[in-house]
């Protein structure tokens, strides 16, 4: 690797951390990138020492791309299951807090709303299943529930589920039914999951009173969903 980068004229980082070593003759420790068809992370260490009456350099690399890469997986797995998880509960504490503000006695809602947080308990417990398989296999593949689903039935559970929220923010939001059947094929829970994700950054992201719109349309193989709201927009 040494021979490739100096026989491709160096490696500008490379370069300077030689020249560092040289001027100093201090150890140097340090991670770079190297140029190649697929960008590699090396770690250099440059040792400095006399050997005779010339001074001796010693360049080691070690290859971390593959750890370096694994990492920001490991990074990014924590992050999207600490959202998944934030989801769900975000949902039961909006419905608790209803219904210790009053709705406890509303006769025609209270039973709806505690059939939700039924539904967010559960689907807390099998993101914690999730985890336990994941916590088994050697690679993120894992079986997924593949079947038909009704997406403008499973836009409306949302939409009624995040109506807390929606009240507390000052928002509305407003369903377009669909002119036709929009079916596709997936796994519900994750469906609902991107759903949700949507509809709480769009939330999230307005300030003050607002509007969201969801319409669902067949599609060629499948369903569309399209999600519109007077908020800022969220950045690329």
């Amino acid at each position: 690797d040494a021979e490739w980068v100096w026989g491709q004229g160096g490696h500008t980082a490379l370069r300077a951390l030689v020249e560092e070593a040289v001027a100093t003759g201090t150890p140097q420790l340090r991670e770079v990138s190297l140029p190649s068809a697929e960008e590699r992370t090396v770690q250099v260490q440059i040792l400095c020492g006399p050997s005779g009456g010339d001074s001796l350099i010693a360049v080691v690399l070690h290859d971390v791309t593959q750890l370096r890469r694994l990492e920001r997986v490991r990074q990014d797995f924590v992050a999207n299951v600490s959202h998944e998880l934030r989801t769900p509960l975000t949902s039961i504490k909006g419905f608790v807090e209803t219904l210790l503000m009053g709705a406890i006695d509303d006769a025609d809602h209270n039973r709806r709303f505690l059939r939700l947080v039924d539904e967010d308990v559960n689907r807390l417990a099998r993101l914690t299943d999730d985890l336990l398989a994941l916590s088994t296999v050697e690679s993120f593949g894992h079986p997924k529930t593949i079947q038909a689903v009704d997406l403008p039935a499973l836009v409306k559970e949302v939409v009624e589920a995040l109506q807390p929220q929606m009240r507390q923010r000052q928002l509305s939001i407003a369903i377009t039914p669909a002119p036709k059947p929009a079916q596709a094929k997936g796994d519900p829970d994750q469906i609902r999951q991107v759903l949700w994700n949507i509809r709480l950054t769009a939330i999230q992201a307005m300030d003050g009173r607002g509007d969201l719109s969801v319409s669902t349309q067949h599609a060629k193989g499948g369903a569309r969903l399209s999600v519109h709201d007077t908020g800022p927009g969220i950045a690329p």
